[in-house]
């Protein structure tokens, strides 16, 4: 180390210039840090989620000249493709994580009249057993019925809900709707690259001064102050989620506006339609439903945050693939629906 105690920047004089010079540094280098993990987020995860292929069209025959093409491949959990009911629990995840499926399991419980009010108490009185996995492990967890109470109810459902997030979660990650390891590990890589360099040529003028016998307790403070700017920014780039989600959330608020409005008004009452809605908008949009505002006196409304809101717009311009739609009848659904000392710097 001592061999760098002649080489510049090293060898600066001691001093505020030190000082300002290692201030600037360690700005330059966070800067520096953010744009090279916006350019690796930018490049990666650019336009929208891919979502997830249903139903690909069959490779060609071997010795077939030519082969009659299939219709578009369908889509899951993607701009551009309304959602079936099989997409609810996702969505629900993406908006609000184990909560919101847990909410769109109540909603979808209160849709079958599994659940109801008479004004005083809570009743459980279940249908047929739903043939849709997340949903028959909510309907086996409210078994055998009876008078229950709402703290009860939110509760199994949380438990489901956290049950079958690992392959809800898996599902948003093939749609690429999360970020991935590689994306997080290069961001994080990044800013503890630039703050490696900073450490680097604080550690070595500290070094120097303490075998000048000249004191760097301001260098010191300084570097303490930048590590904690440089900590808080790794955690951002650990942490951080990917704006495919949120850009998602928004197109499907805006693509559902007529379904959630029929719903809402009444208009569609299928379990899969109401799931459906209360996945992108929660329990919160529904509480004008005549079958929700009975049940509310005993079931208080817990709000659910939501990385985007509840605006509208229309569902006419969207690809509804697979037979789904936002068009009246089918609802949403296109398959299986959710019932079946101070010195200056060393």
């Amino acid at each position: 180390m001592e061999s760098l105690y002649g080489v510049w920047p090293f060898n600066m004089a001691s001093g505020p210039a030190f000082l300002l010079f290692y201030g600037m540094l360690c700005v330059l280098m966070l800067g520096l840090a953010i744009a090279v993990s916006r350019v690796i987020i930018a490049t990666v995860e650019g336009g929208d989620a891919p979502g997830i292929d249903v139903s690909p069209a069959p490779p060609p025959a071997d010795g077939v000249y030519r082969q009659a093409q299939g219709g578009p491949i369908r889509k899951r959990l993607a701009v551009g493709w309304v959602p079936t009911s099989e997409d609810t629990w996702a969505i629900a995840y993406v908006r609000g994580g184990s909560a919101a499926v847990a909410e769109a399991l109540i909603a979808t419980a209160i849709s079958f009249k599994w659940l109801s009010s008479d004004g005083s108490s809570l009743n459980c009185q279940l249908g047929p057993r739903p043939s849709e996995p997340v949903l028959a492990a909510f309907y086996d967890a409210l078994a055998p019925g009876g008078v229950t109470a709402s703290s009860t109810v939110r509760s199994k459902a949380s438990a489901v809900a956290s049950r079958f997030s690992s392959t809800i979660s898996a599902d948003i990650a093939k749609a690429g709707l999360t970020r991935s390891a590689g994306v997080r590990f290069m961001t994080m890589m990044s800013v503890l690259g630039a703050a490696g360099i900073c450490a680097f040529v604080g550690i070595v003028r500290c070094a120097r001064a303490e075998e000048l016998e000249r004191p760097y307790t301001l260098l010191v403070v300084e570097m303490v102050a930048f590590t904690f700017v440089y900590l808080i920014l790794f955690i951002i780039a650990a942490v951080s989620k990917t704006s495919r989600a949120k850009k998602y959330l928004a197109w499907l608020e805006g693509a559902t506006t007529s379904l959630r409005s029929d719903v809402v008004a009444g208009r569609r009452v299928s379990p899969e339609e109401v799931a459906v809605t209360a996945a992108i908008g929660g329990l919160a949009s529904l509480t004008a439903v005549p079958m929700f505002a009975a049940i509310m006196p005993v079931m208080p409304l817990v709000i659910i945050s939501s990385s985007s809101g509840s605006s509208c717009s229309s569902c006419s311009s969207s690809s509804c693939g697979g037979g789904g739609g936002c068009g009246g009848g089918g609802g949403c659904g296109g398959g299986g629906g959710c019932g079946g000392g101070g010195g200056c710097g060393g």
